[in-house]
């Protein structure tokens, strides 16, 4: 399990609201128009999950990941900077995906 605070002072400040602000980006140019946010525990986990509508049906996620994306771009660019904090914490998951107009985000942090 790794400190909340640790975590917290890398990713919380800057890339959080960095993929809350793309979130927000993608979903307005989508027909829907929605964004969700979730903050849970479960399983002995912190979860932080971020959805937004999208434009597209489906996404493809390796080129959101790796930021080539025209559509998304932005995405692609908070998806880079968490990935480089996420190395640092190899015990901390990232989950992406993307289907019917929603993509979604999902951080799992394991508690001490």
């Amino acid at each position: 399990a790794i400190s909340t605070r640790d975590w917290s002072s890398d990713v919380c400040s800057s890339d959080l609201s960095n993929l809350m602000d793309n979130a927000i980006k993608a979903a307005k140019q989508s027909k829907d128009k929605k964004v969700s946010v979730a903050l849970f525990v479960k399983n002995h986990q912190q979860w932080i999950v971020i959805g937004n509508s999208t434009r597209e049906k489906a996404l493809n996620l390796q080129q959101l990941s790796n930021n080539h994306s025209n559509l998304e771009s932005s995405h692609g660019l908070g998806l880079k900077n968490l990935q480089m904090i996420l190395a640092r914490y190899p015990q901390v998951q990232h989950e992406v995906s993307s289907n019917n107009y929603w993509l979604e985000q999902s951080i799992i942090i394991p508690q001490k």
